[in-house]
């Protein structure tokens, strides 16, 4: 080849190489750049001090904040201050070669100005031993229980230990050994040496709902509260009392049903009752711990007063030539025992107060020396738990010749809605206005003591305000309605007086559900309640309603903390499924379920289409007795008899034959009627007043045949 051009080749060739040089060096260097350690950190089991026995190891855990995010960012090298003390491997082993202290130094490889230092302490002999001083235990989800491990030997070693759970989301531990509760399960706790030696110790925690606390809310309802959730059914439910603190005799109440909306609180309805002074005890051998709790009861306030003042009206004519007598007291539902009075402040001129010498009783008289229009005496006391409470009474007093009257505050109600014309079910709900309803409010003293009641609003008649022209009911809108009420003497009608009641009145909250039984089927035409605590007044919030042939109901009712519970039958049926703290304080759905199977009775009656119930019960073999009825809803086609009982054997026997125990009336034909907006059914033709017997035994929704022995029919 010619020596130039070979020449020139090579040159190429070198130039080339030194340009695939330098675009590899800027990329190397672009990379270096781009790499930007922030910060470097490490730590060994021990912490930020390293601890190490002589002849072990233990690993350092280093952390590199770094941009990019790469592992290859992420590298360091590590370097002993004195191997002769403790060396260090390029993945940062740590061991002890003898006892003493010294320095590693931990470098980004990335950028070596960033680096960490930790001091290293070998210690001359290794544990051997850890040991917890606590066996296997149980917490209630939020509980806590310190813990401590002691290690050996006692010297020369490092006594420290690290605290892990295997199961964090059923209990964790801190540093210090504190375990904590967090949900059902089990979790291993172990106490672990950080020298090396790998020596550890373990205790395993149950986690677990525990009882809070118990209360009696009712005579027949308890109240239990867990720690956490936990799924229970009544027959997880020990329910036992007895009479005092010496007895060893408990006496067992049933459960008859329970009732939660959490798992955590539960509202346990008893077949027989408990009373102030009784100990109560419950148990719930399912839960993990706290599985029994006794208390005494000292008061059972059930839904009444919701404070601890109330207020009385006196109304009295101070010209009556008698004096006026009256024993005064508190009687607050919240009152624990009896209550000492301990003043009587504000009495009208010309009354005395008399305290009995116990100063439990409180005894008023005297001669009213002007008209009083709402002057207020306050009487205080406090109950055998030192609660005080007080009573406001107000003086109402007239005279023959002046009505004096006083109205009480503000009340707020639930604006009326009248029935739907096009549906048959009965929506009416609220506050009707009616004047006995409106007057009541007013509290009238003087005359004769007997009056007459004119209510107008805004000068018109209240039946103006209640229906329209065609004389239908209209609903009335929420707002603040202000009457007048002008109070007449019937036996003077020159002798009057006026005044004016104020209402709120407010859409209210809607509280709508379903109804069913033991075997989830519908309760037709059963019905649904609740109320809360009473104001200082007396007034409350109430409800009650029919469920529907399909189980459902709706209530309207004023917004509030609600005890509830639903029976088997809209008049006077049996109460189940009892509920406190239902928070009713916007629109709310609340479902109910019986303890109680649906009974079907029917007869050997030939012919028989449908009955009316006159007085028939079903007997169970514990001695409790339910009562029959049949449905007699005009648009129901069904006019079948029927019973709510529990699993168990039941007997209807007549011991009267002339009495009107067991009689039913049997029809051989509901006949159905077209005449109004909707069908309606009746009864026809009478079979006759029959008297039914019989045995049989429930375990589910059934029907059963009675035997029907027709009763002679009566002369004239």
């Amino acid at each position: 080849m010619n020596r130039r051009l070979t020449k020139a080749f090579i040159g190429a060739l070198s130039f080339a190489a030194a340009l695939s040089t330098a675009v590899v060096c800027n990329a190397s260097d672009a990379q270096a750049k781009k790499a930007s350690v922030k910060k470097v950190t490490a730590s060994a089991p021990s912490g930020k001090k390293v601890y190490v026995a002589k002849g072990k190891k233990v690993k350092i855990t280093t952390i590199v904040k770094v941009k990019p995010n790469k592992k290859a960012n992420k590298k360091v090298t590590y370097k002993s201050a004195n191997k002769k003390i403790a060396t260090v491997s390029a993945k940062g082993v740590v061991k002890g070669v003898k006892a003493g202290k010294t320095k590693i130094t931990i470098t980004s490889k990335k950028n070596k100005k960033k680096k960490t230092v930790l001091k290293v302490y070998v210690k001359k002999a290794a544990v051997k031993k850890v040991k917890i001083n606590s066996k296997n235990f149980v917490l209630s989800a939020g509980g806590t229980k310190k813990l401590t491990a002691k290690v050996t030997p006692k010297k020369n070693v490092y006594k420290k230990v690290a605290w892990t759970s295997s199961n964090k989301k059923v209990a964790t531990v801190t540093s210090k050994g504190v375990v904590k509760g967090l949900s059902e399960g089990t979790a291993k706790i172990t106490a672990s040496a950080v020298d090396g030696s790998k020596k550890k110790a373990s205790v395993t925690v149950k986690v677990g709902a525990g009882i809070a606390s118990v209360s009696a809310v009712r005579k027949n309802v308890i109240r239990v509260i867990l720690t956490g959730k936990k799924a229970l059914s009544a027959a997880d439910f020990q329910v036992q009392t007895r009479s005092g603190a010496s007895s060893t005799k408990y006496l067992t109440k049933h459960v008859e049903s329970v009732t939660t909306n959490d798992q955590k609180i539960y509202d346990i309805t008893l077949k027989e009752q408990v009373y102030a002074t009784d100990y109560l005890k419950v148990t719930i051998s399912a839960l993990a711990t706290n599985k029994s709790v006794e208390i005494y009861i000292d008061n059972i306030s059930g839904y009444g007063d919701a404070g601890n003042t109330e207020v009385s009206y006196v109304e009295f004519n101070k010209d009556r030539k008698d004096r006026y007598s009256n024993n005064f007291g508190i009687g607050n539902s919240n009152a624990v025992g009896t209550i000492t009075y301990t003043s009587l402040t504000g009495l009208p001129s010309g009354l005395k107060a008399y305290f009995s010498e116990d100063k439990t009783e409180v005894l008023v008289r005297g001669k009213f020396a002007n008209i009083e229009r709402g002057t207020t005496a306050v009487l205080s006391g406090y109950d055998e738990k030192g609660t005080v409470f007080t009573k406001k009474i107000i003086f109402v007093v007239g005279s023959d010749t002046q009505i004096v009257t006083v109205t009480e505050p503000v009340s707020t109600e639930v604006a009326y809605r009248p029935n739907d014309p096009k549906t048959i079910q009965n929506e009416e709900s609220g506050f009707n206005i009616y004047s006995s309803n409106i007057r009541e409010k007013v509290h009238v003293a003087g005359g004769s003591g007997d009056y007459s009641y004119d209510v107008t609003y805004n000068g018109k008649s209240l039946s103006e305000l209640r229906y329209d022209k065609d004389y239908n009911l209209v609903a009335i809108n929420p707002g603040t309605y202000r009457f007048d009420v002008m109070v007449t003497d019937d036996n003077n009608e020159s002798l009057k007086a006026s005044d004016a009641v104020t209402f709120n009145f407010v859409a209210g909250v809607t509280i709508s559900g379903k109804v069913v039984d033991a075997a989830g089927q519908p309760v037709k035409y059963g019905y649904v309640t609740g109320f809360t605590k009473a104001d200082e007044y007396g007034r409350y919030g109430s409800f009650y309603v029919r469920t529907e042939k399909d189980g459902t109901y709706v209530a309207r009712t004023l917004p509030g903390d609600y005890y509830t519970y639903t029976g088997d039958r809209y008049y006077g049926g049996n109460a189940y499924d009892y509920s406190v703290g239902n928070m009713f304080y916007a629109n709310a759905v609340k479902n109910f379920k019986l303890p109680v199977y649906k009974v079907n009775i029917a007869t050997n009656i030939a012919g028989a289409a449908g009955y009316s119930v006159s007085h028939l019960n079903v007997i169970s073999s514990y001695g409790v007795t339910y009562r029959v009825s049949d449905y007699d809803d005009s648009y129901d086609a069904d006019h079948s008899m029927f019973v709510y009982l529990p699993a168990g054997s039941y007997e209807v026997v007549t011991y009267d034959y002339d009495s009107s125990d067991n009689d039913i009336t049997a029809y051989g034909k509901v006949e159905e009627s077209t005449e109004g907006t909707f069908k309606e059914y009746r009864l026809l033709n009478s079979l006759g007043d029959y008297k039914v017997s019989g045995n049989f035994t429930v375990n589910g929704n059934s029907t059963v045949v009675l035997n029907a022995e027709k009763k002679a029919e009566q002369e004239g």
